[in-house]
């Protein structure tokens, strides 16, 4: 349906980069978006395991810890 409408239409080449240039930067902001929250999400727990076994060595001391 899409294919024929868009051959019917036949839009200017300059129009068609731009569409495919525009699906190809939502695509790159979407990948960096979700690389971006796994580096995260690794970061905070790597520092969850730092604080659990350093509070598991010596857990009499009282550690202030920032999330």
């Amino acid at each position: 349906m899409m294919n024929c409408i868009r051959k019917s239409l036949h839009l200017p080449l300059y129009l068609m980069r731009y569409m495919r240039y525009m699906r190809y930067m939502r695509y790159m902001r979407y990948m960096r978006y979700m690389r971006y929250m796994r580096y995260m999400r690794y970061m905070r727990y790597m520092r969850y395991m730092r604080y659990m076994r350093y509070m598991g060595s010596n857990y009499k001391t009282q550690v202030v810890v920032s999330f």
